[in-house]
């Protein structure tokens, strides 16, 4: 039996396959993984700050 969460990840998948097409999957993919990592390393970075306090 499919979860209800199944089937929202089935359909926004979709609707991002509708939206941007699979050519823009790589590149946004690409652009997420760099805004995630520039937030880890101000993460990073801020507590570092509150350590050295």
């Amino acid at each position: 039996m499919i979860d209800p969460w199944e089937v929202v990840m089935i359909g926004a998948v979709v609707l991002i396959l509708l939206m941007w097409g699979p050519q823009k999957i790589p590149e946004l993919a690409k652009s997420l993984g760099q805004a995630k990592h520039e937030l880890e390393r101000a993460g990073k970075g801020d507590r570092e700050d509150r350590q050295k306090k």
